[in-house]
């Protein structure tokens, strides 16, 4: 969402809308302003009793709508100077701009558990950052915080998704950390973790998957914005201390680690044979797995239904630690992971393109190609 506005005018609405809102409440959805921005910008305020909309003149560069603490809102723009507000939200982050005075808020989904982050670039735009390169930033941060203090524990393990990128085990396993993989949920990732240091065989210091869920420590053992969001500020700090923003460091993880870039792509079958056509769509790659994807070799093709690996080129077979799920893998000649699987909740089956190299032109260029092999599935 991305709007602009004049301050004064801004500043009443808030003020009139807030009226309505609780100054406390154990909802905390209920002290916030909802902010909607379509053909017009809108607030309202509403306290399960009584509601307010106010309608402000501005002009919308991207639609969108959130809700956001009416006293920090408040707080924030009658602060800022007599001119035009710049409002940007994308990935959890809000950027107010107003004249020379900016401020940044870090955000999370209605039930804070999961947390998004907007960095700025060279050219001072700010770039939306994925899931998957914020577990990055926060999994390398992490490592070297534990070192500098000597607080890493034996045997040190971090847990991702079997959708999750790849750079994240490249990270891990430069450094010294076992990499897991488990299933989509973090209901999986905190059994992985309960088994492993039950039975002595590793301290996981940290947990993610690419849908912007992060799960640290033993407080909380499922995906927490709070501490999430904590780790980021800190982690912040503490490139700033070193000259050096999140977009540095970001450039500076893929000059060490390689490029990585991932494209989830999301087949829909709507209709009455939708289910149908995903179930085929499974049926035909288990019956006839590909040997050649997009002009490159298929190198291993994974199972996850079974556990079952089969090398391509003399067809030894061997099997997983994961069975018991209805997903695809294809481990590629070129380094790519190609994961297909239906969803569990919509009539669509979601492909997830992991790829790498070493370049950033050669990275894309291999997630584009495969994302049209990944259209031709549709049939």
């Amino acid at each position: 969402m991305k709007f602009s506005c004049e301050k004064a005018l801004l500043v009443s609405a808030v003020a009139t809308t807030s009226r309505a809102v609780a100054a406390k409440s154990s909802i905390p959805a209920m002290e916030g302003i909802l902010i909607e921005a379509d053909t017009r910008l809108r607030l309202t305020g509403y306290d399960l009793e009584k509601g307010i909309q106010a309608t402000v003149p501005a002009e919308i560069q991207e639609p969108g709508s959130l809700v956001l603490s009416a006293r920090l809102f408040g707080e924030i723009i009658r602060k800022m100077p007599d001119d035009v507000v710049v409002f940007t939200a994308q990935n959890y982050m809000v950027n107010i701009k107003c004249g020379l005075s900016e401020f940044n808020i870090l955000g999370t989904d209605p039930d804070s558990d999961r947390v998004g982050i907007m960095i700025r670039d060279h050219s001072g735009e700010y770039r939306p950052v994925t899931g998957n390169q914020t577990g990055v930033l926060l999994l390398d941060y992490l490592i070297g915080a534990k070192k500098r203090t000597g607080k890493m524990p034996d045997k040190p393990v971090a847990l991702k998704t079997i959708v999750t990128t790849e750079m994240a085990r490249k990270v891990a396993e430069s450094n010294g950390v076992t990499c897991y993989d488990t299933f989509t949920g973090f209901k999986f990732m905190a059994e992985k973790k309960n088994a492993l240091e039950a039975a002595g065989e590793g301290k996981v210091i940290f947990s993610y998957e690419e849908s912007y869920g992060y799960m640290l420590g033993d407080y909380v053992r499922d995906k927490d914005a709070v501490t999430a969001s904590m780790l980021l500020t800190e982690m912040a700090a503490w490139y700033a201390g070193q000259g050096m923003t999140l977009y540095d460091a970001l450039q500076a993880l893929f000059e060490k680690y390689g490029y990585y870039g991932e494209k989830t792509m999301n087949l829909v079958m709507p209709g009455l044979d939708g289910l149908k056509k995903m179930a085929d769509l499974m049926a035909g790659l288990r019956q006839n797995p590909p040997t050649e994807i997009a002009g490159v070799a298929v190198k291993q093709q994974k199972d996850y239904q079974d556990g079952s690996v089969v090398n391509v080129a003399d067809g030894a077979k061997s099997t997983m630690e994961l069975s018991g799920s209805n997903v695809l893998r294809y481990e590629m000649a070129d380094g790519t992971s190609l994961i297909v699987r239906p969803s569990g909740t919509e009539p669509k089956v979601k492909v997830y393109i992991l790829a790498n190299d070493t370049s950033k032109e050669g990275c894309d260029a291999k997630v584009a190609k495969y994302a049209a092999w990944a259209e031709t599935l549709k049939g």
